[in-house]
């Protein structure tokens, strides 16, 4: 989820300063360093200096591709918040207007573009080259394993690599939810939440094999709560120092459990239901074609490339 703050100033009338002002540059700086690695990494020496592809971060072409992919991202998440916030209204929803106006919408703007960064770095640190390096060096050393063993065959080789990617997976989602118990009223339910959000992201990975689709679905997610229904998003809320206008306002009434408290709906077993179900359907989303997704995600989907896609791979 976001991790930064409007402060409501002191001047009458309030003026809400400055998370777009102070955030997006921070951001911009982070998304550089993260490119900037990512073409280091994938700088090859063989017979010269090769540079990566941008598809081989997630990030590639082509065009109408990427556009589908953010349109369905959109999609899921959109049906996932709904199954969400409506199993938090079976203990209680109050629901009434925002408090947006023209006065507050160059700040609500502000906040969606902050949160457009905020989605792509995080994915870019949990599902980027990190996450694909990891299982792609770990696939090619289970298949170099099984050969010293004399076991071959595609069935046992798609085993390897499913296993192989199953562990970055578990691991960096696990990381995404420990990131987020520093949160504002953090509690392990919506830690445990935020890991199973990272399996979710982490399956439209390797589903699609790009970030453009968990990228958007990340933002949408974040978005839905705190610009359109005026929750709390990862326990940061008016009550913790964020003050940005919402086209509606909904209270949760009932017990943290079913409401989420004040971390909001990720702190919900409401949100369980949402994010299975957004699990479920990310695993059957569109496939790229092998030339178009990220090189080290060619094996887990049981198919093989040419040596410059195998070199990729293992970074």
């Amino acid at each position: 989820g976001a991790t930064l703050a409007i402060m409501q100033g002191p001047a009458p009338p309030p003026m809400m300063v400055s998370l777009p002002v102070q955030a997006i540059p921070m951001c911009l700086v982070m998304l550089i360093v993260l490119a900037l690695s990512a073409v280091v990494f994938e700088t090859r020496w063989v017979g010269g200096i090769r540079i990566g592809h941008l598809r081989h971060v997630g990030l590639g072409r082509p065009f109408l591709r990427a556009m589908g992919e953010l349109f369905l991202g959109a999609l899921v998440a959109m049906l996932g918040m709904g199954i969400t916030v409506g199993g938090m209204t079976l203990g209680g929803m109050e629901a009434r207007l925002g408090d947006l106006d023209l006065a507050g919408l160059p700040v609500w703007l502000g906040m969606g573009v902050t949160l457009v960064f905020a989605a792509l770095l995080e994915e870019l640190l949990f599902r980027g080259y990190l996450f694909q390096w990891i299982g792609g060096s770990l696939a090619r050393l289970g298949h170099w394993l099984l050969s010293l063993a004399g076991m071959r065959g595609g069935v046992v080789g798609a085993l390897v690599d499913l296993l192989a990617f199953g562990f970055p997976v578990l691991v960096l989602s696990v990381l995404f939810g420990v990131a987020h118990l520093t949160n504002p009223s953090a509690t392990w339910l919506a830690a445990a939440n935020t890991v199973l959000a990272g399996i979710w992201f982490s399956v439209m990975v390797l589903r699609t094999r790009s970030l453009w689709g968990a990228s958007i679905a990340h933002f949408v997610w974040n978005a839905l709560m705190l610009l359109i229904l005026g929750l709390p998003v990862s326990g940061l809320s008016e009550d913790s120092g964020v003050v940005v206008g919402s086209v509606f306002e909904l209270t949760a009434t009932g017990p943290e459990w079913i409401s989420g408290g004040g971390y909001g709906p990720e702190g919900s077993v409401a949100c369980i239901a949402g994010l299975v179900v957004m699990i479920a359907v990310s695993a059957v989303l569109p496939r790229r074609k092998a030339e178009d997704g990220i090189g080290a995600l060619r094996r887990v989907l049981g198919e093989r490339g040419g040596e410059e896609e195998d070199q990729v791979m293992v970074g």
